[in-house]
């Protein structure tokens, strides 16, 4: 009777081992799931020095939700999880005019740097910045492109199966 307790004991042990495993390594599943994006950034007034306690206001511009951020004490500010779609960014600080940049676009898993320069003046004066974001992903080095409706519709599908667009994979 002893070598089948014995046997009985290792495979309990085993099938601990083996749950205590599984359970640390589902977080790595988890984990690479973003459904949102990201805007940071470094925020500096004209003379290059950064300003710490200003104010993020981000307004997603088809659904009016508003997130808020702040920048820390070496000016940095970190807004994650946005949905994607199109947002007025407006950063605003005690002695400095308020910066308002329109129409920034993210897509879902983007990382978007947007470093800020604030101006000196008063806060009810507002300085308006109608140029586009910047193209260059400057947070990751991966290359990846999004796909439009008409580029779907158009992909030539043997039988239009869904299930051959999940698996087309672009080279």
């Amino acid at each position: 009777m002893k070598p089948r307790s014995e046997f009985m004991c290792a495979c309990i042990c085993f099938a601990i081992i083996f749950a205590v495993l599984l359970v640390f390594s589902c977080p790595a599943w988890v984990s690479a799931q973003m459904v949102g994006a990201t805007i940071s950034g470094t925020i500096v007034d004209a003379s290059g020095s950064v300003v710490p306690g200003v104010k993020i206001v981000l307004k997603n511009a088809s659904t009016g939700s508003i997130a808020n951020a702040a920048t820390n004490s070496v000016g940095v500010f970190d807004a994650p999880n946005l949905p994607p779609g199109t947002y007025d960014l407006s950063a605003s600080a005690a002695g400095f005019s308020t910066l308002v940049r329109k129409a920034i676009s993210l897509t879902v898993g983007q990382e978007l740097v947007l470093n800020l320069t604030l101006q000196v003046g008063n806060t009810s004066q507002q300085i308006e910045v109608t140029t586009e974001a910047p193209t260059v992903d400057l947070a990751n080095a991966t290359v990846g492109g999004l796909v439009n409706a008409t580029t779907v519709e158009e992909l030539p599908l043997n039988g239009r199966s869904w299930s051959d667009l999940a698996i087309l994979r672009r080279y």
